[in-house]
């Protein structure tokens, strides 16, 4: 088990270059995710699918009355269609964030009912799950994260599995490692950690790191052949940035910044010398070249000033049609 399908790539490719070292025929490990691991062990259920479960989740809103949820929702509300399916939205990432933790509503509502974390809340968000649970049985189909909790708990390899090894995965969730607490009864499970192997006491029993003890951990960079170096200012350091990656082959460098600020400018940077680089958090819809003329040309639309007009002229796509042969057709 890697912490992600790049790894597991890379992993195969280390293996395959390391069997043509050794002229040696490859079969290799079923390599997998934590998320895929507990996928396979759902695969025979019939798990609603996402839009399923958000109109599972719209019906039940529409359904409800608001009089009785007045803890949950505001006083002034009109159940309108994008009401409903704004709301089951956020409900469904909550409960996906829930569902990290191996937790629902129904949990936490009986985890705060004695507290002072707006247990009310909670309890109202429970009864509302257990509408959203009902409407999926009444169509016959299993709610994902129930599933996948369920089957965390009950989790048994399959023949001819005999050893699991988590392998460099300092952060698997709660479910996947409920699995493998299930399956090291039957099979045996290695924790393989990248990572300070003299002091195996900085992690805990999967291989996380104890965030205390690093806190307190001094650095050895001198040892790491680690070499600090100041710049003027953050053009400055993206251009050094380019120097230092531009000689090393493809994937063979992870670049982090103190201060998401710094990203763009790097960014740029290594797409001016023709460097390829991935982020893996994405890119803003709105930061694309497609997205600041759509949305420039939603201003000029609202408010065609001279600011919005002269913007949308310095748009390079703007000035291509300008100059295409086909200026005088609609878009």
């Amino acid at each position: 088990i890697v912490p992600t399908k790049q790894a597991g790539r890379r992993l195969r490719e280390a293996l395959a270059l390391a069997a043509s070292e050794n002229n040696s025929a490859l079969l290799p490990p079923e390599i997998l995710t934590p998320d895929v691991l507990l996928a396979q062990a759902t695969r025979e259920e019939d798990l609603a699918s996402d839009v399923e479960v958000l109109t599972a989740w719209g019906q039940v809103l529409d359904g409800i009355h608001l009089d009785r949820f007045r803890a949950l929702l505001p006083s002034q509300m009109s159940k309108s269609t994008s009401w409903r399916l704004g709301l089951a939205r956020r409900l469904v990432e909550l409960r996906a964030d829930l569902g990290e933790a191996g937790l629902d509503f129904a949990d936490v509502s009986e985890a705060v009912k004695d507290t002072a974390f707006e247990p009310l809340r909670w309890k109202q968000l429970a009864k509302l799950e257990q509408a959203y649970l009902e409407q999926l049985a009444s169509i016959e189909k299993c709610d994902p994260l129930r599933s996948r909790r369920a089957a965390a708990r009950n989790f048994q390899p399959q023949a001819p599995i005999r050893k699991i090894i988590l392998a460099a995965t300092p952060d698997a969730q709660a479910l996947p490692l409920a699995a493998l607490e299930s399956a090291a009864e039957s099979v045996e499970v290695a924790v393989w950690v990248y990572g300070a192997p003299d002091e195996p006491e900085l992690f805990d029993c999967w291989g996380r790191p104890m965030t205390e003890l690093w806190t307190q951990r001094t650095m050895p960079l001198e040892q790491w052949g680690c070499h600090l170096q100041s710049t003027a200012d953050t053009s400055q350091m993206a251009a050094r940035t380019v120097d230092l990656v531009r000689p090393q082959p493809p994937e063979a460098v992870a670049i982090g910044t103190v201060d998401i600020q710094f990203a763009p400018a790097v960014a740029n940077a290594l797409k001016h010398q023709s460097i390829p680089s991935f982020k893996p958090e994405g890119e803003p819809l709105t930061q694309s070249d497609s997205g600041r003329l759509t949305d420039q040309i939603c201003e000029f639309i609202e408010e065609p000033n001279t600011r919005v007009v002269r913007s949308l002229l310095q748009h390079p796509d703007i000035w291509n049609w300008l100059q295409s042969e086909h200026q005088s057709e609609p878009t």
